[in-house]
């Protein structure tokens, strides 16, 4: 009892010291920005509770100071240093906080975030899987590559089925981002073969499948590419309801653990789990929504990719997607201008670049080359170049070189057309110098 009673006592007395080291640390940094209580505990935290913690006659929660450490701009490391038995919280707290950077489509302040962690052993499968995602989304696949092979590493020796499925999907996606095709395929149809092994995640299926559709049209297999796309449509579809999934999939949990069958009991409890997680992903449903929309584009079957891309936007909507609801207004603009409904495929085009938030918007720059597709249809040529040249500057700016190799091309054929042999020419070596040697 004595020895417990003198460990308790030196425990509060290092908690108090650590305590007392955030208060003064706090502080110090709030003065040097020039900034009140009042601005830094904003409508989170009191001025009289914040007070209390500089004083250090209050502890602060990691929460809570996070919530200081993004008003002061500062990692949340800076106020926890030499306090050991945080470190692991504090870790967990920053990839949380990464996490949600990513899911508000934030890749850079989730690298950022990253960079500023220190992650103990049981975490850097996590810290990995994170790192490799925002790098695919900030254009950068190449490097994502061996931070994701490494997380599949990861993910096996700690023997997390869902967690080797996710790094295999996004294995995949980076090395088609590298225009890695075969190797691609290879990991992609592991995230199948797997599924259909006894692990079901329908949102993560139906990706995989589309890229497969995608990676199978590049190489020509074009009834390979519909067969998959309609597969993904017909999953995506089926996720309409997966609340009332989740809850039955629950109930067959409860009522096995009732028979004390808990391999069943276990199994459908993480269906209803994973049911209730793909309820949040509606973003991406109508991301992937779109992607075979556009993959239908390519193979010319123009009513199934329109079908497509107004579900997406219905999808999007539901969900407060602006983004992605722009990404399908384009996509239908590109679509109505193949069929020729101009007036239709204005307005869309319109609508998508409303919806953009930025100039380097997919969704912007593509309906910027409808819009100069219908400018040089109505012959004027000076509103058609401004919008190529900005479309194109854009796509050169993100690195998107299959976008740009195509936008480069498609322009020197107009200016072809147009008579300016000149500038169809240099568009046409600019596309052929931005060709990555291994594009399919």
């Amino acid at each position: 009892m004595v020895k417990a009673a003198t460990a308790k006592r030196h425990a509060n007395a290092r908690a108090n010291t650590i305590g007392l080291e955030v208060g003064r640390r706090l502080r110090e940094a709030r003065l040097e920005r020039g900034m009140s209580l009042a601005a830094v505990g904003g409508e989170d935290l009191s001025r009289s509770f914040l007070s209390l913690v500089e004083l250090g006659r209050s502890r602060i929660s990691l929460r809570a100071l996070s919530i200081v450490a993004d008003r002061l701009e500062l990692p949340i490391s800076y106020f926890l240093e030499d306090a050991p038995d945080v470190s692991e919280a504090v870790a967990e707290l920053t990839l949380d906080r990464a996490q949600a950077a990513l899911s508000r489509q934030d890749p850079k302040g989730c690298l950022r975030l990253l960079e500023s962690a220190s992650v103990p052993e049981d975490l850097h499968a996590r810290e990995r899987w994170l790192r490799g995602a925002a790098l695919i989304e900030t254009g950068r696949p190449r490097d994502a590559i061996p931070v994701l092979q490494e997380g599949v590493q990861l993910a096996e020796q700690q023997k997390d089925p869902r967690l080797v499925l996710e790094f295999r999907y996004k294995l995949g996606l980076a090395l088609y981002g590298a225009d890695n095709y075969d190797e691609a395929l290879i990991h992609l149809r592991h995230v199948l073969d797997d599924s259909a092994d006894g692990f079901e995640d329908p949102v993560l299926t139906g990706r995989a499948v589309v890229c497969i559709g995608h990676l199978l049209y590049l190489h020509n297999d074009v009834a390979g590419a519909i067969k998959h796309y309609a597969r993904a449509r017909d999953i995506f579809g089926s996720l309409a309801d997966l609340s009332t999934l989740g809850s039955i999939y629950s109930g067959l949990s409860l009522a096995y653990e009732r028979k004390g069958d808990l391999e069943n009991a276990r199994r459908y409890s993480k269906l209803s789990l994973g049911a209730f997680e793909a309820v949040q992903h509606g973003r991406q449903i109508a991301r992937e929504l779109n992607s075979v929309a556009v993959g239908y584009r390519a193979l010319d079957d123009l009513d199934k990719a329109l079908e497509c891309a107004r579900e997406a936007v219905t999808r999007a909507q539901q969900v407060g997607a602006r983004d992605v609801e722009a990404l399908a207004h384009s996509t239908i603009a590109s679509i109505q201008l193949r069929l020729e409904d101009f007036e239709v495929a204005e307005s869309e085009a319109q609508a998508a670049n409303q919806l953009s938030a930025n100039d380097t918007d997919l969704a912007r720059i593509d309906a910027w080359i409808v819009l100069a597709k219908l400018a040089e249809r109505r012959g004027d040529h000076g509103h058609t170049d401004e919008l190529y040249t900005n479309a194109l500057e854009n796509l050169r700016r993100i690195g998107n070189h299959r976008a740009f190799t195509d936008a480069a091309y498609a322009y020197s054929l107009l200016l072809r057309e147009r008579g300016d042999t000149e500038g169809a020419l240099e568009w046409a070596l600019q596309a052929a110098q931005a060709r990555p040697a291994n594009f399919a």
